[in-house]
């Protein structure tokens, strides 16, 4: 009876120290991600059928309608968000883009075939940003 209280206490220690190493190895793995993960994308671009349509700037304000798939795009306070929508489903109107955040972010509309995702100004042709809101 009394090795079998040993053994437990043994089994105990080594779990915490199993632990304890898939937490630190957790970690060490995350910290080049937050570091080294972030963008300087500071537009979005809006890609109809796989074609880029346009390019919007998400540190300025606007209400954009695209007129070839029926959608309402809005940009405030750095976030893009899909105000109206024709597709049947609307799931692109629950979804938004954020300048501030790390990382890759899109907005999707499949019935409509349109992929809005955040870019760099410096990307792409080098023309900077192209934007027509009315």
């Amino acid at each position: 009876m009394k090795n079998d209280i040993k053994n437990n206490k043994k089994l105990y220690k080594n779990d915490f120290l199993l632990i304890f190493f898939v937490i630190i190895l957790t970690v060490a793995a995350t910290i080049p991600l937050y570091f080294f993960g972030k963008t300087d994308a500071d537009c979005i671009a809006v890609y109809i059928d796989g074609k880029e349509y346009a390019r919007f700037s998400l540190l300025e304000d606007a209400d954009t309608e695209i007129s070839d798939v029926g959608m309402t795009l809005k940009i405030q306070d750095g976030k893009a968000f899909v105000t109206d929508s024709d597709c049947p489903d609307k799931t692109c109107k629950g979804m938004s883009i954020s300048a501030s955040s790390s990382g890759s972010e899109s907005i999707i509309c499949i019935p409509n075939k349109v992929v809005i995702k955040k870019v760099s100004s410096k990307d792409g042709n080098g023309k900077g940003v192209n934007v027509v809101a009315g």
